[in-house]
């Protein structure tokens, strides 16, 4: 693309595109795991990204899927701590990334995304310490062209792709500048205003608003049933009315009942 320049080093492609760094692997296990790896030697906001994911991770150690050439995967590193409300930015930001490509879709509490009630992106936040300096990496997966087929092989019966749901097909490198860009002012708007900058709008985007919902426990043991309330202005926590009482939830996974067929 003009503007931008491309080099070639051993295993990547390095693309320099305003003034940020894109590492392109042909193949790595997990970006998160590589860009966590060589936080070290990369400035804050550089994106590692690949087609060919062979070992991705979802929350809770969750398995996420290989499908080579029919996703993306990226992580974008920052360095620094991330605030309790990271990964719902970074919802946000696929959420308005996926906009500008003309596909509408919505965020599940607190780390998917989704179209048709099916989820078509998860976001995984994780963190390294070397030395006295904290890493983090945002970790992102797309599913941009994976059939039908390819789910019901997988049993995977509540996602789909972007060119599955919307007959739309990405490109990849595109959507990955798009995203980077994208996030990068969400994240300088967040840390000069806050979250509360945020809050309404993604609420507006969140699933089973006013729906009966569980919460689960990292286990995935249910520990509160209720009304799903909407997010706090300035933390992000999820609030559900109970019988008894009102309750927030920063950590811990919202589900909501009839959401991929989940009772």
């Amino acid at each position: 693309m003009a503007g931008q320049e491309f080099i070639r080093k051993d295993g990547y492609i390095l693309v320099n595109s305003k003034n940020r760094e894109i590492l392109w692997l042909e193949e790595v296990d997990s970006t998160n795991r590589w860009l966590l790896d060589h936080a070290s030697n990369y400035a804050d906001g550089t994106v590692c990204a690949t087609t060919n994911q062979t070992k991705g991770r979802g929350r809770l150690g969750r398995q996420w899927e290989n499908a080579s050439g029919k996703m993306l995967a990226m992580s974008i590193l920052v360095k620094g701590l991330l605030p309790p409300y990271a990964t719902q930015l970074a919802g946000w930001t696929v959420y308005k990334s996926l906009k500008q490509f003309g596909v509408d879709s919505s965020i599940k509490w607190p780390n998917d995304v989704v179209i048709d009630n099916k989820k078509v992106c998860g976001i995984l936040c994780e963190s390294t310490i070397c030395g006295d300096e904290v890493s983090c990496v945002i970790g992102i997966g797309v599913n941009l062209s994976q059939t039908e087929e390819d789910f019901k092989a997988l049993g995977l019966f509540y996602a789909t792709s972007v060119a599955l749901s919307t007959k739309k097909t990405l490109d990849p490198s595109l959507l990955c500048e798009t995203i980077a860009e994208t996030w990068q002012k969400i994240w300088e708007k967040a840390n000069s205003q806050g979250f509360e900058s945020f809050a309404k709008e993604i609420e507006t985007c969140l699933v089973g608003l006013g729906s009966p919902v569980k919460v689960l426990d990292t286990k995935g043991t249910p520990i509160f049933e209720g009304i799903a309330l909407g997010i706090h202005p300035t933390t992000g926590a999820f609030c559900v009315k109970g019988d008894k009482e009102t309750k927030e939830f920063v950590a811990g996974e919202v589900s909501l009942r009839g959401l991929y067929g989940q009772e």
